[in-house]
């Protein structure tokens, strides 16, 4: 996921990255043990060890521009919005764990801090989205979730992973 190229009254835009095969010619990845999540692929279940999870938001009425182009995340994408998430919940964050860390890349917080990775720094962001303030009592989840806040608004906390060069 990459965080907003536009951001204002009423829009933003988001753009996002994900491994969207596990075929094993392609470098299949055995997910590690930890807490963290990940967004679904809408090609795939969730890998093993995930469960599934979900987050829906009554978006603003108006003005209400949505438009999805390109690859995204599991979910339903019209006037409201559900992004679907795998999470791991069967480790402890504080221990290490091991991903290729050739680039910078996000997870999602599952707990109150973020998943150590080896050889990786840091640092936790959250995102929020102003949701339809009149009627927000739809704004719901359910399953295994990330860190989130969902009420008036829907927050999700993530981490963002970087090395020092």
């Amino acid at each position: 996921m990459y965080y907003p190229r536009k951001a204002e009254l009423n829009d933003m835009e988001q753009h996002f990255c994900m491994k969207k095969s596990s075929d094993a010619d392609v470098g299949e990845l055995e997910w590690p043990s930890g807490q963290y999540c990940i967004f679904k692929s809408p090609e795939a279940d969730c890998p093993n060890g995930f469960d599934n999870g979900w987050i829906f938001w009554d978006d603003n009425d108006w003005p209400n521009r949505n438009k999805v182009y390109g690859d995204v995340p599991d979910g339903v994408y019209d006037h409201n919005t559900q992004i679907n998430y795998c999470c791991r919940t069967d480790g402890f964050a504080s221990n290490e764990i091991e991903l290729p860390k050739d680039s910078s890349f996000f997870l999602l917080r599952h707990t109150h801090q973020c998943q150590a990775v080896k050889g990786m720094l840091t640092m936790m962001q959250w995102f929020e989205w102003d949701c339809n303030d009149s009627i927000f009592i739809y704004n719901k989840q359910g399953g295994v979730v990330p860190d989130s806040e969902v009420g008036r608004n829907v927050r999700v906390q993530y981490c963002y992973y970087y090395t020092l060069r």
